[in-house]
């Protein structure tokens, strides 16, 4: 099976719950092209026996901001208008996007999306669209991948704060394994250097990623569509 230059598609999740505000993308100000790679892949199912992992709390702010940046820059692209079997008319609420150029992105440590205080919760509370997290398709609500990937790490976050010795929650033993699936799913190839030029690991490059702005965009457009739709 070989893949040209893009992951797996997103899916759409049921919400079990909605979380409002403003989003902020954190957009490269330089565009770029990147071409089209073949990637040969052998596919095999690996049973979770085999991918076993003792949730701890060992987390720090380098971890929190490259996976943010990771899951970003890897997660977005093209989406279905509707899921597989939905029968829609044409007044039903749509949910498609479409990328043009790639956008820049420096993968790096931040002083943004601190794990404690106010201002770093508010910046990981906005990187849900201002409409929420839920998408409409014809008469059914969804979540994107994307804002349930973000909205999950921001729940280990609050986790990870709490001062506590009781056992992780639920909640945060379900995003722990949802985010691995997800991450399994939509691999991310690309060759990341284990030392700098003193020796030291190098946890910094450049890449190109697709425009999530879009996805913001889009899930904005089918907010105001719903809301329209019930005037």
């Amino acid at each position: 099976m070989y893949l040209l230059g893009a992951p797996p598609a997103s899916g759409f999740w049921r919400p079990s719950t909605r979380c409002n505000g403003a989003y902020q993308p954190l957009r490269g100000g330089l565009r770029t092209t990147t071409p089209a790679l073949p990637v040969s892949l052998n596919l095999a199912v690996a049973p979770d026996s085999a991918r076993k992992m003792k949730l701890t709390r060992t987390f720090c702010p380098l971890t929190f901001t490259i996976t943010l940046g990771s899951l970003i820059c890897i997660i977005p692209m093209t989406l279905a208008t509707s899921p597989p079997g939905h029968a829609m008319n044409d007044k039903s609420p749509s949910f498609s996007v479409e990328f043009d150029d790639a956008v820049a992105m420096h993968i790096a440590d931040s002083v943004h999306y601190e794990l404690h205080g106010e201002e770093g919760a508010q910046e990981w509370a906005n990187l849900l669209p201002p409409g929420g997290h839920v998408v409409h398709v014809g008469d059914e609500e969804y979540t994107v991948t994307m804002f349930h990937q973000l909205q999950c790490l921001d729940i280990i976050r609050k986790e990870y704060i709490m001062t506590t010795t009781q056992p992780p929650s639920t909640l945060t033993v379900h995003c722990m394994n949802y985010l691995r699936q997800t991450i399994l799913c939509q691999s991310n190839l690309r060759l990341e250097s284990v030392k700098s030029p003193t020796g030291q690991a190098s946890r910094t490059y450049d890449t190109a990623c697709r425009d999530w702005t879009k996805v913001y965009e889009e899930a904005e457009r089918n907010h105001e569509t719903n809301i329209a739709g019930r005037d």
